[in-house]
């Protein structure tokens, strides 16, 4: 970052925000199909007659079935703050999460959702259904040393859902005429931001890790020079 940027005076002060999120819960099974590899080191003869190993793959189909207990996906409810800032500063920890009561937002603002319930019920399904498919490879794993052509028949039940409000503090400064934003889990304290790049710095390491590799190129050549003077010497 700029020098300058350690001086800049901070005007605008954190705020403090209850964001909207959506969470899942739900019992999930899934019977799945699949073809499971076995490697094999295969011995062949070039066409100058030398000899090489190559891997070769067997396949069988196989199935299964694999389940999973889903606790508290959360889906965002807005999409007002910067995306990949607030993902950034995630998870939260929704366990015992309090009821509500218009205390908690004394002081604070608190956003509306803007992702309605049955968007945000489909992403935490495609979310559930990711999970699946990554416990189903891993079963095929167990048995095989590679998986290939996955397909699943996924199934949820018992599902439930809330609507919470985590709490996130906001700020944003101006350097040279550009808005950056800071994003701080207030949960976790975790922080996550923009900021300005220095280029004459960028362009500068980039220099110096060229320079230094040159240099540690040039070690075994010198030792090597070094070496055979002694040999001569001796």
């Amino acid at each position: 970052a700029p020098n300058e940027l350690k001086h800049l005076y901070q005007q605008d002060k954190l705020q403090g925000i209850y964001i909207p999120y959506w969470t899942f819960d739900a019992k999930a099974d899934a019977v799945y199909h699949a073809e499971g590899g076995r490697n094999r080191i295969v011995e062949y003869r070039d066409s100058k007659g030398e000899r090489h190993t190559r891997t070769e793959v067997t396949w069988y189909p196989t199935s299964g079935n694999v389940s999973n207990f889903f606790d508290d996906v959360l889906v965002r409810a807005s999409n007002k703050l910067d995306t990949y800032l607030l993902r950034q500063i995630e998870p939260f920890h929704t366990k015992d999460i309090p009821a509500y009561s218009p205390n908690y937002l004394s002081g604070y603002s608190a956003e509306i959702y803007t992702v309605n319930l049955s968007d945000a019920h489909r992403e935490a399904k495609e979310e559930m259904k990711t999970e699946l498919r990554r416990l189903a490879e891993q079963d095929v794993l167990r048995r095989y040393d590679q998986v290939r052509g996955l397909r699943l028949n996924d199934n949820y039940r018992d599902e439930t859902y809330k609507y919470v409000l985590l709490p996130v503090y906001s700020t944003a400064y101006q350097y040279k005429n550009k808005q950056y934003h800071v994003l701080i889990n207030g949960e976790t304290g975790r922080v996550q931001g923009e900021y300005p790049k220095s280029v004459a710095k960028i362009l500068l390491m980039i220099a110096g890790s060229a320079l230094g590799g040159f240099i540690w190129g040039l070690i075994p050549t010198f030792f090597k020079a070094h070496w055979n003077t002694n040999e001569t010497l001796f």
